[in-house]
């Protein structure tokens, strides 16, 4: 993969292409912008670029070839003038001594690169000690040495970091964007192309990454538990293999609802989610009540929220599926 093959970041590619044509390439960059959209391909092929021993042969000095051995050591992530610096531990964190080793191996000259690049991913997980720790180094960076930190919003990090770097911004794509790349590239059919267009919210990796998972048949088995008045929705969602995968299953449970109550209200198909379970929403319209719905929404967003804030998602879960079953119990009864 090159910077041709990035969709739906003309923008940053842009500038990153001008920097590198123009031999004014910054010592520190921020990539800002929601997961998934394409900061870690990007930042990749920039480090790629800027060690590519063919580029200028090639394609001028903003495309990799992606052939040489330099692009071919950054793909494996051998390369040893190119380093990956990724939260570890409990705590997810980047720590300070990942940071005094990012220090040591900048102050060195490069081994068979033209530039040192360092890539940092969720730098906002930095603690205060570690981002203080790099402060010094942002600010008098060694010489053919590149910076490059990704987080999703400049807010979560020091704003003395943020200060000392040249701060791009990554946007989600238009969600028929996604849905044209998920089709044209797993040759996925387009109704399928579009639920995950729209649970990715345009976040074109995120939209592929859900593809690789299998993402629409666990939706459906969380959704089908449901429909059965809660029945065996506690077995589903307590198969979770980590809190994010368990907040997208309670993603599915807010999403059906909110899909129930728009068909309800407005009586339009455009904008739901679900479009593999028309059938399903539309017969359930009848059954649930506006006041209902707009409830067990709310409720189901308060009790995700919770697991963000270290309450026992199995407690979440308990809660949450006694409440499900207690809803879809009434809408049986009333029926």
């Amino acid at each position: 993969m090159s910077f041709r093959d990035i969709k739906g970041q003309d923008w940053a590619l842009g500038i990153l292409r001008e920097n590198i044509s123009k031999n004014c390439v910054f010592p520190s960059y921020l990539f800002v912008g929601p997961d998934g959209v394409g900061k870690s391909e990007v930042a990749k092929n920039f480090a790629k670029t800027v060690n590519c021993l063919d580029a200028a042969k090639d394609f001028g000095q903003f495309e990799p070839c992606d052939r040489c051995a330099s692009c071919n050591k950054i793909n494996l992530r051998i390369h040893p003038d190119v380093f990956f610096v990724e939260p570890k531990g409990l705590s997810l964190s980047i720590t300070i001594d990942q940071i005094r080793a990012v220090i040591a191996k900048a102050n060195l000259k490069p081994y068979e690169g033209k530039k040192k690049v360092f890539i940092l991913d969720k730098a906002h997980s930095m603690n205060n000690e570690a981002s203080n720790a790099f402060l010094k180094t942002l600010e008098e960076p060694p010489k053919d040495t590149v910076f490059i930190l990704m987080s999703r919003s400049k807010e979560a990090l020091l704003s003395t970091v943020v200060s000392r770097c040249y701060v791009i911004r990554f946007f989600t794509a238009p969600l028929e964007t996604v849905e044209n790349i998920i089709m044209e590239k797993f040759g996925t059919e387009r109704d399928q192309a579009r639920i995950l267009s729209n649970f990715s919210c345009g976040r074109i990796g995120e939209a592929i990454k859900m593809n690789e998972e299998k993402f629409i048949e666990r939706k459906n088995r969380i959704i089908d538990s449901l429909l059965n008045t809660g029945k065996g929705l506690l077995k589903e969602l307590e198969a979770y293999s980590d809190k994010e995968e368990l907040k997208m299953d309670l993603e599915f449970l807010v999403s059906f609802f909110r899909d129930i109550f728009l068909y309800k209200a407005i009586k339009n198909e455009k904008n739901l989610f679900h479009i593999d379970r028309i059938a399903e929403i539309k017969s359930r319209c009848g059954r649930f009540t506006l006041e209902g719905l707009d409830y067990m929404i709310k409720r189901i967003i308060v009790l995700r929220s919770y697991i963000d804030r270290n309450v026992n998602p199995k407690i979440v879960v308990d809660v949450l599926t006694n409440e499900v079953r207690r809803f879809m119990l009434a809408e049986a009864l009333s029926s």
